[in-house]
């Protein structure tokens, strides 16, 4: 049971900061070389429904922590600063998915929000910018610090 928890807590972290990655590293590139007119639809569209999927993973992530921490697979003060990350990217996530997002459609497309629309998409930038940062290095910890559960 607790080796299933420790899996499934990464393959949720995984796939918060890989989908983030794939997002913001492939399918943005590419949308924006290919139509720059309807890629910010589609990057924004992708960011939305992905925002979904990034807090269920969070909440998922944050709920396996606290039972691999229970039983003493993370060891040591990594398990509090691997807390405090998770926690931070949980913060930074609900920070543009329910605000920086939903403003961004309120403002796009309107030629008078221009310079509102170009700072919150450098904050959106920045946000998810952090989160995939601190992701990879929670992902490295977390793999790191991985202890048996029986002691092994």
């Amino acid at each position: 049971m607790i080796r299933s928890a420790c899996a499934v807590h990464f393959v949720a972290l995984s796939v918060w900061v890989g989908g983030l990655a794939a997002i913001a590293l492939v399918v943005a590139p590419v949308a924006f070389h290919v139509n720059r007119d309807l890629a910010g639809q589609v990057v924004g569209a992708s960011l939305r429904v992905f925002g979904r999927v990034e807090l269920v993973m969070a909440a998922i992530a944050l709920m396996t922590a606290f039972v691999c921490q229970s039983v003493g697979v993370w060891g040591g003060t990594v398990r509090w600063v691997r807390l405090a990350m998770l926690l931070l990217m949980t913060a930074l996530s609900l920070a543009y998915v329910a605000g920086v997002y939903p403003a961004i459609e309120k403002v796009r497309g309107r030629a008078e929000a221009k310079a509102d629309f170009d700072r919150l998409h450098r904050r959106s930038v920045q946000l998810v910018g952090a989160n995939l940062l601190l992701g990879v290095v929670t992902i490295g910890l977390s793999a790191a610090a991985m202890k048996s559960p029986d002691g092994a």
